[in-house]
Formats: structure tokens, C-alpha cells, sequence
């Protein structure tokens, strides 16, 4: 059996979660697949009485899946961030950038965590917040809406080519649109 782990990497991955190793430091340090990772702790872990969760000594939590890999785990936030939400969340709706929120938790709050778990933390936020949608609104005849295309070749009689543009001018109250292959990108056209 070729895709069993040899003994002495199945002893490390039960023993390291209770050392307080993450799913992510354990596969980084043993250079495994985390969802390998995950399977054997599934197998060496007693299951809890809900029946699809294991819970390690050092918080990590395995929850059993049905799908191709036997057990997906994600580790109980042990984030440096997490404890700093309160802060973090409103300086991340101001528009600061993670550099600038990593560099005022270490000077006001004498943050201590790295400045890619600050990465991963905004990220999750982006992840959940939706992108705000702005509507401009004209009136009838107010506004149109111009631009050119790069068009297909055209063959002349002689048998040389020749570029083309579409122009294009869209009405914004209405959206109706008028399309037409032209030569020049110009005023006049």
C-alpha cells in the first residue's frame, strides 16, 4: 500500500496538535497534503457524542466529510487578529490598506502576530463583504456614452489591408446603443 503514511510521520501528526501545532504548521513542517493531514488525525481522534467532530487537546477541530477526502479541519481561531477585531474591522471600512492596520497595531495595541495574518485576516473580511454598487442615474437626452473598438481587417480593392474601429455611443438613461465600423477615431466621425 503505497498512499499509507510511514509510522513514525502517522505518530508526528497525532502528537503535534496537542504540542499546540496548527493543521497549517504541521503540514508546512512535514510537507503534507493538509487534507492528509486532516484524515489521519480523523482516524487516530475519538469521535465526540455529536458523531462528525473531533476536538484535539489543543482546540483544533476535525469535522468528518463525506466527500473524497475523509475529514476536513480547520483549526479554532488562534488568530493574533481575532482578539483585535473591534479594532481591526473599523479601520479595514475606513479604506486603510493592511500595511498602514499592521503598523498601528504594533504601535497602539503592541500587536505581536505577523504582518501576513493581518493579510489573512482582511482577506476573510473582503471575502464577506459585498462591493458597493454605484448607479449613476441620468435624464433623457442628458448623457451619451462614447467609445471606440479595435475592428476586424478590412482588404481594400488593391489588396491591402486596413485597420478598422467600431464606434460605439450608448445612451446612458435608456442604454439603447448604435454600433458602426469606421476608419478614423476622430471628432468628425
Amino acid at each position: 500500500m503505497s498512499n499509507v503514511l510511514k509510522k513514525p510521520v502517522q505518530n508526528s501528526i497525532q502528537k503535534l496538535p496537542a504540542l499546540g501545532w496548527s493543521v497549517r504548521r504541521i503540514t508546512r513542517e512535514l510537507r503534507l497534503n493538509r487534507q492528509t493531514v486532516a484524515r489521519y488525525l480523523v482516524a487516530a481522534a475519538k469521535f465526540t457524542t455529536s458523531g462528525d467532530k473531533v476536538t484535539t487537546g489543543s482546540g483544533l477541530e476535525i469535522v468528518a466529510s463525506s466527500g473524497p477526502t475523509a475529514a476536513v479541519a480547520t483549526a479554532a481561531s488562534r488568530s493574533k487578529c481575532g482578539a483585535l477585531r473591534e479594532v481591526i474591522v473599523p479601520l479595514f471600512e475606513k479604506g486603510l490598506t493592511a500595511q498602514r492596520i499592521f503598523q498601528d497595531l504594533r504601535v497602539e495595541h503592541a500587536f505581536t502576530g505577523a504582518y501576513e495574518s493581518v493579510k489573512r485576516f482582511l482577506a476573510g473580511l473582503r471575502a464577506a463583504a459585498p462591493l458597493p454598487v454605484h448607479r449613476v442615474e441620468a435624464q433623457p437626452g442628458e448623457e451619451m456614452q462614447v467609445d471606440f473598438g479595435l475592428g476586424a481587417p478590412v482588404v481594400e480593392g488593391e489588396g491591402k489591408g486596413r485597420r478598422t474601429w467600431v464606434f460605439r455611443s450608448v445612451l446612458s438613461h435608456s442604454r439603447k446603443g448604435y454600433s458602426e465600423s469606421v476608419f478614423h477615431q476622430d471628432t468628425e466621425t
